[in-house]
């Protein structure tokens, strides 16, 4: 699912503004309408969205998604019980470091 949508604007590989970055993120948002809010169909964060949703022009939904995790994960940082998707969560380092590069815009 990530790989597709934005792994390569995320990475530096393509351009968010390039007709292949545009083209993607448009078969992202169709497929996953309601990213912003953390349902993405699995029980993973995907806080990598939130980055990937800024670079993209995506600002206000962006931070929609950090919102929803702060509140989810925070402030223990561990596994919710506020998901639908059980194990509820899976938090861990990578989530937690894309979650710090949203917040930090960078």
């Amino acid at each position: 699912m990530l790989q597709p949508s934005c792994g390569p604007t995320i990475f530096g590989v393509t351009a968010p503004d390039s007709v292949r970055a545009t083209a993607a993120w448009t078969q992202f948002e169709t497929a996953w309408p309601n990213w912003d809010t953390g349902v993405i169909g699995d029980g993973f964060p995907w806080a990598v969205m939130a980055r990937a949703g800024q670079m993209m022009g995506e600002g206000a939904s962006a931070e929609r998604l950090l919102t929803t995790l702060h509140q989810r994960y925070a402030p223990g940082w561990g596994l919710p019980t506020t998901c639908s998707t059980a194990p509820c969560g899976r938090w861990y380092n990578a989530e937690a470091g894309w979650f710090i590069r949203g917040s930090l815009r960078s």
